[in-house]
């Protein structure tokens, strides 16, 4: 009879096969173990990104683009390696906080039609009505709020050179309906996120299911000692 256990550590990140046969084709039972843990994992994400954003605007399909960049990076007679190739995906995975490289501050979306949108690519124009209101407020006629009095903005534009935007004055009027679109944060915290990874359990069940699988087969070929 043949004896497999599966033992997943750090929460699904290293992951022991331990196997009481002696294996010949110990490159051949790592293949086919990277080989399932690889389709597991990207089962995983494409079921994760059925789930709809939360300002309920277009998908990102940014869970789609995660497993899209998951893949087998190296097989050895001595274990595998999967990698997902996603930076983002290590925010959602660790946690952490993000700061602001180029801008002055991060846009936080809080209208659906921002969601996964650049501020830069909104499609109408953005102002700001003060230094002390960290928001971009757009006209609209969808607003639940308009201007008291005429107020002095600042909009941005592109500039001369490719990809430059620079602040530009702009008068809007007293009355007009605005709404705000995105929040200017000075950093944001991602909370590590528990389901970024398969539960363990099911980890273990699978992998199992596939190492039992292929030392049948080769106990039936003679590849085992």
């Amino acid at each position: 009879m043949i004896s497999v256990q599966v033992i997943v550590q750090d929460n699904s990140r290293v992951i022991l096969v331990q196997v009481k046969e002696a294996v010949k084709n110990r490159t051949g039972l790592n293949r086919a173990l990277a080989t399932r843990w690889e389709r597991d994992l990207k089962d995983h994400f494409r079921a994760k990104n059925t789930t709809p954003n939360k300002l309920g605007g277009t998908k990102t399909n940014f869970w789609n683009g995660v497993a899209a960049d998951t893949s087998v990076a190296e097989v050895t007679e001595d274990g595998a390696v999967l990698t997902v190739a996603n930076q983002a995906f290590r925010l959602h995975l660790y946690g952490g906080t993000v700061t602001p490289k180029k801008a002055k501050a991060l846009t936080i979306p809080i209208v659906p039609e921002a969601h996964g949108v650049r501020a830069r690519d909104y499609p109408h124009k953005l102002f700001t009505i003060s230094p002390r209101v960290p928001l971009l407020f757009e006209r609209s006629n969808q607003a639940t709020q308009s201007l008291t009095g005429q107020t002095d903005g600042r909009v941005r534009v592109r500039g001369n050179r490719p990809g430059e935007m620079v602040s530009k004055p702009v008068r809007i009027a007293a009355r007009t309906p605005i709404r705000p679109v995105y929040y200017l944060a000075d950093s944001v915290t991602i909370e590590r996120d528990p389901t970024a990874l398969p539960p363990r359990e099911k980890v273990e069940a699978s992998l199992m299911k596939a190492a039992e699988l292929f030392l049948r087969i080769e106990a039936r070929k003679g590849g085992l000692a």
